[in-house]
């Protein structure tokens, strides 16, 4: 199963991509991001493709996920 979303937003994209780059900011508007947890030899600010981290997050109220992805 899969589905697409697309949006339109009147910004430029580097302040864009800053929203959904940036864990402090996707907490702002994600309902579902608790934290991101990365290994000690990922350099998060410049990730390379194929880097794995740990996505912590809330759904359904209370129930806690962690979910494995890459960048």
């Amino acid at each position: 199963m899969s589905f697409a979303i697309e949006i339109v937003i009147p910004a430029p994209i580097d302040v864009v991509f800053d929203y959904v780059h940036n864990d402090e900011k996707i907490l702002e508007w994600s309902t579902f991001m608790v934290e991101n947890r990365y290994p000690s030899n990922i350099d998060v600010e410049n990730p390379r493709e194929g880097d794995k981290y740990i996505y912590l997050c809330k759904r359904w109220g209370r129930k806690y996920m962690n979910l494995r992805r890459k960048f």
